[in-house]
């Protein structure tokens, strides 16, 4: 039923299979807009009570207040690129201690959309850095 197969033509396959595997994990050139400049960047933090914290600022809690603030920082940097003649788009960065809730920085992302961010990071802290 099954046909025996000679160590040539076994060793003719693996060749084949090694060279499509090759070409499918080629690095792949990553295209879209250029990573925004660290002065183009907005970083926040969650706390474990997902909790969102500004530097300066009391928590932020309520998501009303949230999506204002995001509304008026994305303002701010875009009015920052304009003058200083800047192309990159501005950029979040999200910095959550791996006890905050996905759903709530899943709302935070979704916010940051709608007020106009495109790029945006999160990262996992440990609470204990």
């Amino acid at each position: 039923m099954y046909a025996s197969l000679s160590s040539l033509a076994v060793g003719s396959l693996l060749a084949v299979v090694y060279a499509a595997n090759a070409q499918l994990t080629a690095p792949v050139p990553v295209v879209g807009p250029a990573k925004a400049p660290a002065e183009m960047t907005l970083v926040l933090s969650m706390n474990e009570k997902s909790e969102l914290v500004v530097a300066g600022r009391a928590v932020v809690v309520k998501p009303e207040d949230t999506k204002a603030y995001l509304a008026g920082e994305f303002r701010r940097l875009k009015r920052q690129a304009e003058q200083q003649k800047l192309s990159a788009e501005p950029a979040l960065d999200i910095r959550a201690l791996r006890d905050a809730k996905f759903r709530m920085i899943h709302q935070l992302m979704l916010q940051a959309k709608e007020v106009g961010f495109r790029q945006i990071t999160v990262h996992a802290e440990r609470a204990d850095k």
